[in-house]
């Protein structure tokens, strides 16, 4: 609660009763890198970020950001520099800042540790440590393993709304690494990664034995012949599919003609086995809060049922001027205006098939574990090419690694070949996605 009360008081006085929207966020973080089970980076944050966005009559308004620490910030001058930026903007017609807070949701969100206090570079070491150790532990192959890190901290939000204010804590922690694994002159690389909000669900043995398998697992890999097979698609390569969907999911993106699922509401998009959902709300979701940027709910939104695009995202900007209200989207305020974004976004999980389940029912096909060149999809149309590595399948048995690869098409069609859902569901971050079976006839 440093300085809170006093912040948010002094610029209600100095505002006078104006229309205001201010984001306020306070973090405490610890990491700690491991090397050969010492520390050799430890980082302590403890700082604040505030932003506030004024309207004047007539529809201009105007943002200022700052970063502060022990010292509160001084309250006057970001008031006058906001004020002065709101003086030379352009006026907004469609949109106008919030005139109250919305009521947060009465559901138990679970986003913040009761242990949270107790965690010390200390015990940060021991987790990154264990993981490095894991790694070390899955084959003699693994040769190195690099950045192994361990992080986790409180922060402190409040969005306020002329004169209203609403705050509450959240909490962090994650574990990564990336290994080396070599046979002869042959080398590999495996990287793995883990967030919760609850200490007690990290798990820093099974990420490490993650990402030494993820190596080992690739050594001796080469090209097989070319053609069109059936294809599982690792949780993680889903992840990374679903990211770009995300993009286009955005309103913004939609209204500005940068989102491949322009003015396809209402039609199917892909196989009637995909559901994907954007749920603000989510128990213990890294991207859960019970009130977005602007103060407007946090929610549950349906994106794709069944195959059908039912719903954009949007915030009160983005809402406004597609002619519809605000999906709760609204993320960021603190060092920038804010902005549409997803929340915790998933591909919801089926039931009764593990991974191995689908690599099983393939008679030749490939499982796609890692793709490299994501950033290079086209986000209007859709077209892709990427290099990927994985495994080959035979038999329903994995046969052989495969490595240097490239597998190419269209999103849409990649998600519209989806036949079966896993129930292996994986999250990454605010991503979350199981592994997907994909069959060509």
């Amino acid at each position: 609660m440093r300085h809170l009360d006093e912040i948010i008081e002094r610029i209600e006085k100095k505002l006078k009763g104006g229309r205001y929207l201010l984001n306020i966020s306070l973090e405490d973080s610890t990491a700690v890198e491991a090397k050969g089970g010492k520390a050799c980076e430890v980082e302590q944050l403890a700082e604040g970020g505030l932003g506030l966005c004024v309207e004047l009559s007539g529809g201009r308004l105007g943002f200022t950001s700052t970063t502060f620490g022990d010292e509160a910030p001084d309250v006057e001058l970001i008031c006058e520099r906001a004020l002065a930026s709101a003086a030379v903007a352009t006026i907004e017609h469609r949109y106008s800042l919030p005139e109250a807070l919305d009521y947060p949701p009465k559901k138990e969100l679970k986003i913040l540790d009761p242990e949270s206090l107790t965690f010390t570079p200390a015990l940060a070491l021991s987790l990154a440590a264990a993981a490095e150790r894991a790694a070390y532990g899955v084959d003699r192959r693994v040769a190195s393993v690099r950045r192994a890190r361990c992080e986790g901290g409180v922060s402190h939000n409040v969005v306020a709304v002329n004169g209203s204010h609403f705050s509450w804590m959240e909490s962090s922690y994650s574990v990564s690494l990336e290994t080396g694994a070599r046979d002869g002159e042959e080398g590999e690389s495996g990287w793995a990664e883990s967030s919760t909000r609850l200490f007690a669900s990290l798990d820093p043995e099974s990420i490490g034995r993650e990402a030494g398998e993820r190596a080992v697992g690739l050594l001796g890999g080469g090209l097989h012949k070319s053609g069109r097979y059936d294809v599982v698609l690792d949780s993680r390569v889903a992840l990374d599919m679903l990211d770009v969907i995300g993009f286009s999911l955005i309103g913004e993106n939609v209204s500005r003609g940068k989102s491949l699922l322009a003015e396809m509401v209402g039609k199917r998009i892909f196989s009637d086995k995909l559901n994907i959902i954007d749920d603000g709300l989510l128990t213990t979701g890294i991207e859960t809060a019970p009130l977005d940027g602007e103060g407007s709910a946090r929610r549950l939104t349906r994106c794709v049922e069944s195959g059908v695009l039912t719903s954009y995202l949007y915030d009160r900007r983005s809402a406004a001027e597609a002619g519809v209200g605000t999906t709760g989207n609204g993320t960021g305020g603190v060092s920038s205006r804010v902005e549409p974004s997803c929340t915790n976004l998933f591909i919801a999980g089926g039931k009764g098939h593990s991974q191995r389940d689908l690599i099983g029912s393939l008679a030749n096909g490939v499982l796609v574990s890692e793709v490299m060149g994501i950033h290079t999809i086209d986000p209007i149309s859709g077209e892709f090419s990427l290099g990927f590595s994985g495994q080959l399948i035979t038999g329903g048995e994995i046969t052989a690694p495969l490595t240097g690869g490239t597998i190419s098409g269209n999103i849409l069609d990649l998600f519209s070949n989806v036949e079966v859902v896993g129930e292996d569901m994986r999250f990454q971050g605010g991503l979350g996605a199981p592994s997907l079976l994909l069959c060509w006839v």
